[in-house]
């Protein structure tokens, strides 16, 4: 079981990150210095564009995320490397993030690692399409059956701990990491392996 897990090392240091954050947050209150902002309320603080994501508002929302990028994480990292995933990610949800602060300018107060989630989602689509040679995702498995709950209930407005704005930015950090994943698809096809 160790040997499976040991291949996911970027993985576990997002979630790593995010637990800090979370934990930090309940005694320091980062929460308002830290989340996400829309574009006219930003103030040029820019960090916000990247720093909501790093954010949860509960610890279920923490669980929740947590546990899907551990399998979103075993299935895409062991598949294309450290470096290419958490770059993919990172280039991914900050894009994400810039465009729903460009299309909600007046959110108050965004916060969730759902974007990152979802972009890698994206990423996973592309590659099933345009890259044969890349393992299959399987539903079913428990990796498979969990990613699929979650793509669902995230987007149930009653689960999504926020309004309706979290179907926009699961959206868009669902197309971003698609067109993203389908570039890098169709350019490095069969070659994605580090």
């Amino acid at each position: 079981m160790l040997s499976r897990i040991s291949g996911i090392k970027a993985t576990f240091f997002i979630i790593a990150i995010w637990c800090i954050l979370f934990i930090s947050d309940q005694f320091f209150g980062l929460f308002p210095l830290l989340c996400g902002k829309g574009l006219h309320l930003m103030g040029g603080q820019y960090y916000r564009i990247f720093t909501g994501a790093l954010l949860h508002t509960n610890f279920i929302h923490l669980a929740v995320n947590c546990g899907t990028l551990f399998w979103v994480g075993r299935f895409l990292e062991k598949n294309i490397g450290i470096w290419k995933y958490l770059s993919f990610g990172i280039v991914c949800c900050f894009l994400a993030q810039l465009v729903f602060m460009s299309v909600y300018p007046n959110v108050s107060g965004s916060a969730g690692g759902s974007p990152l989630i979802f972009s890698y989602l994206g990423l996973i689509s592309a590659l099933q399409i345009f890259d044969a040679g890349f393992p299959r995702f399987r539903p079913g498995t428990w990796y498979g059956n969990w990613i699929l709950i979650y793509a669902v209930a995230a987007n149930i407005p009653l689960f999504s701990w926020m309004d309706s704005s979290a179907l926009a930015i699961h959206f868009i950090a669902f197309a971003t990491g698609f067109v993203m994943g389908s570039i890098l698809a169709i350019n490095i096809k069969g070659r994605i392996k580090e």
